[in-house]
């Protein structure tokens, strides 16, 4: 009998750790969200304005803003990241074609070598001023 109180007990352990770290990574998720509903803000983005210049619908974005993609389902950690990326590239002006491998950021275009070319560096063209 000792042997199975022993063995609820530390099921019991672990169910309580498993626990608090949802909760834990449930607050984090909901402060991220509530980080990026106040950039988006001080941005002078609204939700629509974001979703066309990011690709996301303006649903995610609110799911995002309150940590959460339905009642009970968190957002992971890995689609915050990514819809993080996308914010960035919106704050730096970002932009990037995939046919030429150019990546514009504000004025200056930034070309990435092909994979032929081993060693070479992206070439920079800025407008000149």
């Amino acid at each position: 009998m000792a042997a199975n109180s022993k063995q609820i007990l530390s099921r019991l352990k672990d169910d309580i750790d498993k626990a608090r770290h949802r909760v834990a990574m449930a607050e984090d998720v909901k402060a991220e969200g509530a980080a990026a509903r106040d950039w988006r803000i001080s941005m002078g983005l609204s939700r629509p304005k974001l979703a066309e210049l990011t690709g996301y619908s303006e649903r995610t974005i609110a799911a995002y803003e309150a940590g959460r993609f339905d009642a009970d389902k968190l957002v992971t950690p890995r689609a915050l990241h990514t819809y993080r990326l996308a914010c960035a590239a919106v704050a730096l002006g970002v932009e990037f074609d995939w046919r030429s491998a150019s990546l514009r950021l504000g004025p200056a275009v930034v070309t990435v070598p092909t994979t032929g070319e081993a060693g070479a560096m992206p070439a920079v063209d800025t407008p000149e001023g």
